[in-house]
């Protein structure tokens, strides 16, 4: 699109009276030229400026805003390349966070089957001890208990597991 337009100077006048002198119509006429170009040109300034429509919101004509800087405000404008760059940069954070994420659920995933394995194994050797009887517990304190409290100390330990403990305790830790 060509565009074309004039200047006229409206901070000096065109024609100039003196006192005294006549003017014609070719001094009158240019001195009205002067004016009347001066307003439009003003009014094609203003239709080409942005202007707050009826509804208080800016009207852009439909032309592009260039040179602006980047946003400090909520509500500054902002420009392509800003916008562009704040989605890398939160495309970049989702995408770290989702391995971070990735990572932790693997070792939450090591560390319930190694729940699972010890659980397992907890289980299998409270079925052991619940199945001794007074007698294999003395001999595990090597008869350094009487009878009836290996008897008493199976009882109170066999829906806790204690038992377990207190063997373990005592083969592996040289008593209690």
């Amino acid at each position: 699109m060509v565009k074309v337009y004039r200047v006229t100077p409206s901070d000096t006048k065109i024609t100039n009276f003196k006192d005294g002198s006549t003017f014609g119509e070719r001094q009158l006429d240019a001195m009205m030229d002067q004016a009347l170009f001066v307003v439009q040109e003003a009014t094609d300034s203003l239709t080409e400026q942005m202007m707050v429509n009826p509804s208080g919101a800016w009207e852009g004509q439909g032309k592009a805003i260039s040179n602006v800087a980047d946003p400090i405000a909520p509500q500054d404008v902002a420009t392509k390349h800003w916008v562009e760059n704040a989605a890398q940069t939160n495309i970049a954070e989702a995408v770290a966070a989702k391995n971070a994420t990735q990572a932790i659920k693997g070792e939450v995933v090591a560390l319930l089957n190694d729940a699972r394995a010890l659980l397992t194994s907890t289980q299998q050797r409270v079925d052991e001890v619940k199945s001794l009887t007074a007698e294999d517990f003395l001999m595990t304190k090597g008869g350094s208990i009487s009878i009836a409290q290996a008897v008493e100390e199976v009882r109170v330990n066999e829906n806790t597991g204690r038992a377990l403990v207190n063997m373990y305790a005592y083969q592996n830790l040289g008593g209690f």
